[in-house]
């Protein structure tokens, strides 16, 4: 099929478009995990329950209306999808600042509410860039982009936090009020980089000038149709526990950091544990894309080193929890940096930052080996990130019913087990390429007059592909 002679503006490179996807995720989600990571809401101790009352509600009803953003971003497009998407974030930090300094619940609960129906709508748009503006042998790549940039904002908006906090901060307290107000306005820019960067799908090219694929006028009906059909596809059946178990850390560490450690000692922790996803993502990447052997074999390296991080994070986690003393009895304020009871748990912290952050990505990968086409991965989106936040809101909804912590990790760390075989299943029943096969996807032009041996580069002349026949697409 002949590429379109729509000029090749560079905000509209498949590449930059996943970029300035990166940039709204930095400014909204790289904010609130910063926000989450501090424990408490960023509030006092005290807040804790009302936190995780407020996420619980944010991730329950997440885990419904994630199932139908895909067809609602389908029919109005990544712009519009995510700039609603990105309106939720600054009204729940509101929130947690709002009951922090009145004592009063709603607010925060409402915020936590809107998120729920806000973020399901950015995640959806941002996993459709990431997996279907990507060729087959990229795809790794860009799902570490978008992670990476995230992963930045949440270093910067928990050093700012640090930062304040060190300098006006007792450990008694919750965050100073100019924490809240930088992460609002912080969270506030993401309106921009949505309203003015992201553009048609249809316009959207490769650096090769071919377009991503022919796209289709549906009724809001077929594109509910599509959802049932995704769901009727074995592979994405077989990945909803993998999708449910890959954010639970994210309910558990918070209410560990809340418990365990002062305030100040909480903003740090939370700075490093980003910081450490950093150069995991681009190890993701590598693994996934970069290794010299088909897809299969990638798949299989990169799942047996998260296997053994998934292992070693929650036993030790685990055992710590069970037997440690100063767990059983923090002294009152929280553990601080200069305590002799501070490295141990500070290094686990830095563990499950790499598995936090692996367990995603990889995840994602094998997911995005499914299909190139963007209907689908779209739906692909909202359902993954739909799963997640069930598994999100089942893990806050213990730790707000005070379910023992060791039961918790039990439950955190057999799900996650469980999903490892699984994408290995998944990996080995993996085509080297879909293109052939995929009607309406338009094929790079790296395929063309090519067989997919590993001599074979793609448009950028630095990447291996795969072996495999030629693909290519109907009219």
């Amino acid at each position: 099929m002949e590429s379109s002679t729509l000029p090749r503006t560079s905000r509209k490179l498949t590449f930059n478009q996943n970029l300035i996807s990166g940039c709204v995720l930095f400014f909204t989600v790289g904010v609130y995990l910063a926000v989450l990571g501090l424990g408490a809401g960023g509030g006092k101790p005290s807040s804790q329950r009302v936190s995780d009352i407020s996420n619980s509600s944010l991730y329950g009803i997440y885990a419904v209306f994630g199932f139908f953003t895909g067809a609602i971003m389908n029919k109005i497009g990544p712009r519009i999808t995510m700039t609603i998407g990105v309106a939720g974030y600054p009204i729940y930090v509101a929130g947690l600042f709002y009951y922090d300094r009145t004592g009063n619940e709603w607010f925060p609960i409402l915020g936590g509410i809107l998120l729920g129906l806000s973020a399901p709508m950015l995640w959806s748009a941002s996993g459709f860039i990431q997996w279907a503006y990507a060729t087959e042998v990229e795809k790794g790549k860009y799902i570490s982009i978008q992670y990476f940039i995230n992963q930045v904002g949440s270093v910067i908006g928990s050093l700012v936090a640090f930062i304040i906090i060190y300098k006006g901060a007792t450990s008694a307290e919750g965050s100073p009020t100019s924490v809240y107000i930088v992460f609002i306005i912080l969270q506030c820019v993401a309106f921009f980089f949505t309203i003015f960067g992201l553009v048609n799908p249809k316009d959207v090219r490769r650096s090769d000038g071919t377009a991503i694929a022919v796209f289709h006028t549906l009724s809001m009906k077929e594109e509910l149709l599509g959802i049932k059909r995704v769901l009727r596809d074995y592979r994405v059946l077989a990945m909803l526990p993998v999708i449910f178990s890959c954010e639970l850390a994210l309910g558990i560490l918070p209410s560990v950091n809340g418990r365990y450690f002062n305030l100040r000692t909480r903003a740090m922790n939370n700075v490093c544990f980003y910081l450490v996803q950093l150069p995991a993502s681009v190890g993701c990447a590598y693994l996934t894309d970069r290794l010299p052997y088909g897809r299969r074999v990638r798949g299989y390296i990169a799942l047996a080193v998260l296997g053994v991080v998934v292992w070693a994070g929650w036993i030790a986690l685990l055992v710590w929890v069970l037997v440690s003393p100063s767990w059983a009895t923090p002294p009152v304020g929280g553990v601080d940096w200069t305590s002799s009871d501070f490295g141990g748990p500070f290094v686990l912290y830095l563990v499950f930052g790499v598995l936090y952050g692996s367990h995603q990505l990889i995840g994602m990968w094998v997911m995005g080996t499914f299909t190139n086409e963007p209907t689908t991965l779209a739906i692909y989106g909202g359902l993954w990130k739909g799963v997640a936040a069930s598994g999100v809101a089942v893990q806050f909804g213990m730790a707000a019913a005070e379910v023992t912590y060791h039961s918790q990790i039990a439950v955190a760390l057999s799900t996650q087990l469980i999903s490892i075989p699984i994408m290995v299943w998944l990996v080995s029943r993996a085509e080297e390429t879909n293109y052939l096969k995929e009607v309406d996807v338009i094929a790079p032009s790296y395929l063309e007059g090519k067989a997919l041996g590993v001599e074979a580069r793609n448009d950028l002349g630095e990447q291996e592909i795969p072996e495999g026949p030629v693909g290519g697409t109907k009219n």
